[in-house]
């Protein structure tokens, strides 16, 4: 799946052809890194990028960590990492797709924002918005946290800079892709043989299927997913959850968390498919806050059993070649 993408940009560089589903639809720091690392270290492209994913994975939970260590005990940061990591999109932090480099840029940016360190949380930012679309994003929780601290002033503009620097990873790829193919557009006609539409939300889908209508299948691979119904269903519920959690985060938590939940759930949410919401969902690590604090021992075990259930699922369903998400 999108193992091969990355390793192919390793390979052989980006292309673009048009009317084809083709390379440019990858951001390029996670490649790019998975290059360094070849570099240096014995072994295929593949062994380097395992290790790029692990890395950045630890880094990520020792962030968690630590953010959720600002505000609640360290039960409920311990409790946190668990939720974050036995979620059953968690599977592809340990596979070769970006999002553990992900998760390390959002969670970064949002430690050293909360302890008023702009110039590093713009550096993790960066990080984020150049290893997927959403991390464009991140300019605007931390505004709001930014705002909420009062880090800026007249005599002392640099935090705002640096906020606003923190998705420029982003617009350096768009300006890639202008130099090297002409267009920046290249990379959304290039999401749409995938079938993504921006601005077209999905949000529905799972409630029309459950009416009769089978067209939102048409989004899974008939050919590599039994359970099309099941995924349709899943990706559409977790959708509605991780945002009411947003909300639950701004109001009980802390608002620039609750932001990056809601933002970073409706990009996918209006992306005209409801492919691959699972996983885009992993990285939105406050919402696991809140389920670190539910009091309730037994539901705490409950949800830890499902999670791992789901997660034994999609290991198993992608080791078996079978869309996972």
């Amino acid at each position: 799946w999108d193992a091969g993408w990355y390793l192919g940009i390793v390979r052989f560089g980006y292309e673009y052809i048009p009317g084809r589903s083709t390379s440019v639809a990858f951001f390029p720091l996670f490649p790019l890194l998975i290059e360094i690392f070849d570099r240096v270290l014995p072994g295929s492209d593949v062994f380097a990028a395992l290790i790029v994913v692990h890395l950045a994975l630890v880094a990520a939970v020792v962030y968690v960590f630590q953010i959720v260590r600002l505000d609640f005990d360290e039960s409920v940061a311990w409790r946190t990492v668990v939720f974050l990591l036995v979620y059953p999109g968690a599977f592809f932090f340990s596979a070769v797709y970006a999002e553990s480099l992900l998760l390390l840029g959002i969670v970064g940016a949002m430690f050293h924002a909360r302890r008023g360190q702009w110039w590093r949380a713009a550096l993790f930012g960066l990080v984020a918005s150049s290893a997927k679309i959403v991390g464009v994003l991140m300019p605007i929780p931390l505004a709001i946290e930014l705002w909420r601290q009062r880090g800026f002033s007249r005599q002392n503009p640099w935090p705002v800079l640096a906020v606003a620097l923190s998705g420029m990873g982003t617009f350096a790829y768009f300006a890639y892709l202008q130099f090297a193919f002409g267009s920046y557009s290249v990379f959304f006609e290039t999401e749409s043989q995938w079938r993504r539409e921006a601005f077209s939300p999905v949000f529905l889908m799972g409630f029309l299927r459950l009416l009769g209508d089978t067209s939102a299948l048409n989004y899974y691979p008939a050919n590599n997913l039994p359970l099309r119904s099941i995924f349709l269903l899943l990706d559409t519920t977790l959708l509605w959850i991780f945002l009411i959690a947003g909300v639950l985060v701004w109001k009980y938590i802390r608002a620039s968390y609750g932001a990056l939940v809601i933002l970073m759930a409706l990009v996918p949410a209006l992306s005209g498919s409801p492919q691959s919401l699972n996983r885009y969902l992993a990285v939105l690590f406050p919402a696991f806050i809140l389920l670190a604090r539910i009091r309730s021992e037994p539901m705490r075990q409950a949800i830890v059993v499902a999670f791992s259930m789901g997660f034994a699922i999609t290991t198993y369903l992608f080791i078996q070649g079978y869309w996972a998400g």
